[in-house]
């Protein structure tokens, strides 16, 4: 798959050279789109390096007067499959929700006619403005994905929801988003059950067997891919996937069945 990597000014942006070197690594063709802002955060040259091939947006070093030029911001709209915005900041997604286009990664997301993908990360309140909330509701009108941000410690020294979502979860996302849909299984609704039960016998003692659910998990991810709408009973420990509806259960479900009345010999 071919992805175009936006890269925007949060402290966040250093981890777009791991998700650079992963997706890569899984045999996608990168290729990054630096802000000025985000020039700030990580250079152009070590996103250049990862993936092999140039940085565009706020790179010095890759300048206008150069072999065959084309119009770059329709021409990397057209080129990639996929577009994804990490870290993504409230200004890009206010600038994109907006139609404004003052720089190249703007431009090619008013461009593109593909897949994108956002994953913000910001101050828990700015997350929780209602400005931000409803550029991210916008966004989403057009079409585009959103990897929420996680809970946890923030760049500022506060806790709460604004950090950018674990990169596993974001690689995940890319690929699923851009995988091909199956039409006989598209908008089905498909339940999928997974893992051990445990049923307690004393306060120590448990009955349970050796599933770990990893099966159910992965037909659950790939019924997801390919445009299911899966539910996910799930028993035991594992992550679940995202973008599943999951019920976490620890004891079997119990049917009460009518008693029967046996006759009397």
């Amino acid at each position: 798959m071919k992805i175009l990597l936006g890269v925007t000014g949060g402290i966040a942006a250093y981890k777009a050279a791991d998700l650079a070197r992963m997706l890569v690594k899984r045999g996608h063709q990168v290729r990054c789109c630096l802000t000025e802002a985000g020039s700030r955060f990580i250079t152009p040259l070590t996103l250049a390096t990862l993936t092999g091939e140039p940085c565009f947006g706020a790179n010095p070093d890759y300048h206008e007067w150069r072999p065959n030029p084309k119009v770059e911001h329709v021409d990397l709209a057209r080129w990639a499959d996929l577009v994804a915005v990490v870290p993504a900041t409230a200004d890009i997604l206010g600038k994109t929700a907006n139609g404004l286009a003052n720089d190249l990664l703007s431009t090619i997301l008013l461009a593109t006619t593909g897949k994108v993908l956002w994953a913000p990360a910001m101050n828990k309140a700015m997350w929780a403005h209602p400005a931000v909330q409803a550029n991210v509701a916008c966004v989403r009108g057009f079409g585009h994905s959103i990897v929420e941000p996680a809970e946890g410690m923030l760049a500022c020294g506060e806790e709460g929801t604004g950090k950018l979502a674990e990169l596993v979860d974001i690689l995940e996302a890319i690929e699923a988003l851009g995988r091909p849909r199956i039409p006989i299984l598209e908008g089905k609704r498909i339940l999928v059950t997974a893992g051990p039960t445990r049923e307690d016998l004393d306060p120590v003692r448990t009955l349970t067997n050796r599933s770990s659910g990893a099966m159910g998990i992965e037909l659950a991810r790939a019924l997801r891919d390919a445009g299911a709408q899966v539910h996910l009973v799930l028993g035991g420990d594992l992550k679940a996937p995202r973008g599943i509806q999951v019920v976490r259960v620890r004891t079997p479900w119990r049917i009460n069945a009518p008693s029967i009345s046996h006759p009397k010999r």
